[in-house]
């Protein structure tokens, strides 16, 4: 019966009203399904059917009459004619007849009459009356169930009362809210129909059926009065509770497999429960649970536009993507780029589109005036990435892309961003100030610094690091609220490092095995370019201008050779007059001893020298008439003397054992060939350089050293401040460049970024030149420049050094790295310089860089040393493989096989080599792993350019750690790209080009790789030049 529904329908109401908001009856097959207890179907076929069995002729007019006695009663009881409007609104719901309008037909048809484009009979009369009746009522006796919410338009003047309840239903409200929570709800004010609008246009096809029912003018008045009615109610109450189904995930993007997954945050009602992780695996949730990573599966982006469904647990399921363009940011917890709803810090963000709207993406960035992104398709699919788009502000035209208001307040104020902050409480070094954003308001703001006014720039924020603030405390206000911050112009007069490094450990054959970062490890360890627990030797250096050069062998020759100025010196444009032992006498055949020899004062400075890798031969003047004075004179030792043995040898040239010519050379003779000097260094320090303000930044700080977020963000920050937005993403790469020159190390156990001791490490074939590495705070610099310094000791070590900046450039103008700091020591007085050193924290160090070389181990001993595994370290296993001719990163449906693997722990990957089928799991650094797995294929060459002494690495090679910073630490310089032709002709090659690795280097590579080096004696033709 009618009363039966008029009823339920009521009692639904009742259970849903609240007082001050607004009520709406809607009215579905679903609701009515759900008010009944039976199906859709059934309920209304049973609601129809009563319906017309009580309305006659004029189907509305006893729903009036009851409306009017009902009103005379003062209201009296409950409303009896909720049915009646009950059947107006589902005319609206149902799906229209005849056209998208086509209200009156399927209203006439739902009655059972004539399916007619006009309103049934008397409906004019009786829907206006029934509706002002509802109105009345919840204006007065029934405002506890909400406020009006009916009413008619201009265009449909009958119509528009159920149009008004029926065009936005209940999934539409969770639509509206999520909305809400991707920023499209302004703290004041109204929400904005056209946000809305744009951010369905990108939600997929769910979001296509609302659209169509709010496409005109009319139904978006309608809308307009339900958003800022759920904004009031948002704003009060949050979002509805969800039922199961309902819980939103985010999807996360895993850079090294170029795929994509799902993340959701970890309630706190999951501790201690067992979630479905997907591809049938669980995890138990723990109190240290951040967010729960969930396998999408195989063919994640065909699915992703529609959305895709995960059943979490019995009880909740979650919904990943659901649109054509998502926005994600950089999450160094999580190692990947993460979904981004809002804005909650300027970051770089970066944004994956459908392409079918990548150019509404493209047009909604320019027209919030963000520079063109770089933009990558997506391999084997119809999406691309626009990469590295920096946001710190409010883009009312990114809301569409899920994305709110830029670093939301509760209130109106000031906040900062960014800057180069050194301590507690806001304190920043003076030219790294942060930038100020108003919020709040969209009305100018009058914002004063020390109560000078500024101006807000094209951006909306104040740059303070442009005023040029004097160190001191500042105030930043605008009337109404103000924040206060210091600047000093450095925090430290020395040095100083965190406890970080790698531990080494002897392998069986004698070589070393480094360990990952630690917080403090036990000697023997290495942290950036500095031995701990070994005794690391250094080159012998004489440095006697004017001398001659002269070399003593075994069997008692003297020669005279002319020491050619090393190639990469000439390169970089370093001249040091000085004598290396090492160089010469490698290149000298069964050299002992390397004497410098004033030719007017017959002083004599001699070194002695241990047989190692020689290098190609110097071409060699016999000098027997010296033998006499060599064996009556006295000698100057540099190092530990060795007189007996120099008179062992003088005592065979006496004898007559003197040959008188030049040992036969086994290598071709050495020939001077004119070197241009690097276009791509530059002979001073580079300003803006984002790498020497990261690094002084770290040296810094208060604890020496930040998390992997903050590096992350003041990366970000400082290359936008230098106009280097295409940059602000590359912070990982920017770490492990830093970290393989010595001056940080990563702990990826805890995330934590340190600078590594400050150590002067000695060159090889460098006459004698030491590398500056390590923390490298702003006064460091600035002492070691200055003659004047107020402690003596320091002051005399700067008297007795010379302090070189070479900065490397990449084609476009732009640093590729940090400043290179050379020291050149008078090595007279190198104990004065040690001290003095040491008194700024930094440590006078012997030759890493050989030292590294010589230690490497084989590939297959690093990989059998790692920590070993009885099960997989973690789930899902990634495996690499060659598919189609590419080594790539692949999902493994088991890992069974040899080969190399990759597992997640917490927020840090693992990287596994299996041996053989089922055999032995080893940790592994990627590097030896992917050079493991390639072993058995034809690997790209490496080329040794002879007498150049640079080292060609395949470009997509990537080097064990000790290796790459062993190379890098024989200059102090990173790999330069080249692109080029070998000599002889052949196909062009890209490679990264290490220079001072001389034959010995070579070799030492080769067989820690064991890839062959091809020696070439003709230099590379560069297709760049």
């Amino acid at each position: 019966m009618l009363s039966d529904w008029n009823a339920a329908l009521h009692d639904d109401v009742r259970a849903k009203g609240r007082r001050d908001r607004r009520l709406y009856l809607f009215v579905d097959r679903e609701h009515l399904a759900n008010v009944s207890g039976l199906d859709e179907s059934e309920a209304l076929d049973d609601f129809i059917s009563a319906f017309r069995a009580e309305g006659a002729g004029r189907p509305f007019g006893r729903g009036a009459r009851a409306a009017l006695e009902w009103r005379r009663s003062g209201y009296l009881g409950d409303p009896p004619f909720v049915a009646h409007l009950a059947m107006t609104v589902l005319a609206v719901t149902e799906e229209s007849l005849g056209s998208s309008h086509g209200v009156y037909r399927r209203q006439n048809q739902l009655l059972g009459l004539p399916e007619l484009p006009a309103p049934p009979n008397g409906y004019g009369d009786d829907v206006p009356l029934m509706w002002g009746v509802w109105n009345h009522w919840l204006e007065g006796p029934g405002a506890a169930f909400g406020r009006p919410s009916a009413k008619t338009h201009p265009h449909w003047t009958l119509q528009g009362w159920a149009r008004s309840q029926g065009l936005i239903r209940h999934p539409d409200r969770l639509r509206i809210e999520q909305f809400f929570e991707d920023g499209g709800c302004p703290r004041v004010g109204s929400p904005k129909v056209a946000d809305l609008i744009a951010w369905l246009t990108y939600r997929g096809a769910w979001a296509q059926d609302l659209l169509k029912r709010v496409d005109d003018d009319a139904a978006r008045e309608v809308l307009r009065d339900v958003l800022e009615d759920e904004a009031d109610r948002w704003r009060k109450e949050g979002t509805r509770p969800r039922s199961a189904g309902a819980v939103r995930g985010l999807l996360l993007y895993d850079d090294w497999t170029d795929t994509l997954s799902g993340a959701v945050l970890a309630e706190p009602a999951w501790i201690g429960s067992s979630v479905n992780i997907g591809s049938g695996g669980t995890v138990t949730v723990d109190a240290l649970t951040q967010y729960v990573e969930v396998d999408l599966g195989d063919g994640v982006l065909t699915r992703l536009r529609d959305g895709l469904r995960h059943q979490l647990t019995p009880t909740v399921s979650v919904d990943f993507g659901g649109g054509g363009a998502f926005v994600f940011r950089d999450e160094p917890a999580l190692e990947g780029r993460l979904q981004a709803r809002v804005i909650d810090r300027a970051a770089v963000h970066h944004a994956l589109a459908h392409r079918d709207r990548l150019s509404e993406v493209q047009a909604a960035l320019r027209a919030a005036g963000i520079p063109p992104p770089r933009t990558k398709p997506v391999a084997d699919s119809a999406w691309h990435w626009l990469e590295d788009i920096w946001l710190d502000r409010e883009v009312p035209a990114l809301r569409a892309l899920g994305l709110g208001a830029a670093l939301p307040t509760s209130s109106a104020g000031l906040s900062l961003i960014g800057g180069l902050r050194v301590g507690a409480p806001a304190t920043f070094l003076a030219g790294g100030e942060p930038d100020v954003m108003p919020h709040g308001t969209d009305e100018p703001v009058l914002v004063r610094v020390d109560r000078a006014a500024v101006k807000l720039g094209a951006d909306g924020l104040i740059a303070l690091a442009e005023l040029a603030l004097d160190p001191g405390s500042h105030e930043v206000s605008d009337g109404s609220s103000g924040v206060k911050f210091r600047t000093v112009s450095h925090m430290r007069e020395v040095a100083a490092a965190s406890a970080a490094g790698r531990p080494l450990r002897r392998a069986p054959s004698g070589r070393l095995l480094m360990g990952e970062t630690e917080k403090s490890p036990a000697p023997p360890s290495l942290s950036g370019a500095q031995v701990t627990g070994l005794d690391i030797r250094a080159a012998h250096v004489i440095h006697n201008p004017g001398a001659e050069c002269l070399v003593l062998t075994r069997d008692g020759g003297v020669f005279q050779v002319s020491p050619l100025a090393p190639r990469w010196l000439d390169r970089a444009a370093l001249t040091v007059d000085a004598i290396d032992v090492d160089a010469v006498a490698s290149r000298v055949p069964d050299a002992a001893y390397v004497i410098a020899r004033h030719p007017k004062t017959r002083g004599k400075v001699a070194a002695a020298y241990s047989p190692s890798t020689p290098s190609t031969p110097y071409p060699l003047l016999p000098r027997p008439d010296l033998i006499h004075e060599l064996v009556t004179d006295n000698w100057r030792w540099v190092g530990t003397p060795d007189d007996v043995g120099a008179r062992r040898c003088l005592s065979r040239a006496l004898n007559g054992r003197q040959r008188g010519e030049a040992p036969r050379a086994s290598r071709p003779a050495a020939t001077r060939r004119e070197q241009a000097v690097r276009p791509d260094l530059r002979h001073e320090r580079v300003v803006p350089n984002p790498y020497d303000d990261v690094l002084t930044w770290l040296s810094e700080r208060e604890h020496a050293g930040a998390d992997r977020p903050d590096v992350a963000a003041t990366w970000a920050w400082v290359c936008r401040r230098m106009g280097l937005e295409d940059q602000v993403g590359d912070w990982r790469l920017a770490l492990k460049l830093l970290t393989d020159m010595g001056h940080i190390e990563q702990n990826f156990q805890t995330g934590r970024v340190s600078p590594a001791p400050a150590t002067a490490v000695a060159l090889p074939n460098a006459r004698g030149l030491f590398l500056l590495t390590g923390a490298r705070p702003l006064r460091l610099l600035e002492r070691l420049d200055d003659p004047d310094d107020g402690d003596p000791i320091v002051s005399e070590a700067v008297c007795s050094l010379t302090v070189h900046y070479r900065t490397p450039m990449r084609r476009a103008g732009r640093p590729a790295g940090p400043s290179t700091v050379y020291l050149e020591i008078d090595l007279a007085r190198v104990d004065a310089v040690r001290a003095g050193l040491e008194r700024l924290g930094v440590l006078l160090h012997g030759g890493t860089a050989d030292f590294l070389l010589a230690s490497t181990p084989s590939l297959r001993e690093a990989a059998s040393a790692g920590q070993t595994f009885t099960h997989a370290p973690g789930r899902e296993p990634v495996v690499y493989r060659c598919v189609n001719g590419e080594w790539r990163w692949l999902r493994a449906a088991d890992d069974r096989l040899p080969g190399l693997y990759r597992y997640k722990q917490g927020h840090r990957r693992v990287f596994v080599w299996r041996d053989a089928f089922e055999g032995t799991m080893s940790e592994v650094e990627p590097a030896v792993g992917q050079l493991l797995a390639r072993a058995e294929e034809k690997l790209p060459k490496m080329w040794h350019e002879h007498f150049t002494d640079r080292l060609f690495v395949p470009r997509a090679m990537a080097l064990p750690s000790m290796v790459e910073r062993a190379l890098i630490l024989r200059t102090g310089l990173p790999p330069y790209l080249f692109r080029g032709l070998p000599p002889r002709g052949g196909a062009e090659f890209r490679a990264r080009v290490f220079e001072n690795v001389d034959d010995g280097a070579a070799e030492l590579v080769a067989r820690a790789l064991q890839i062959p080096v091809v020696p070439e004696y003709e230099e590379m033709r560069s297709l760049d030049e």
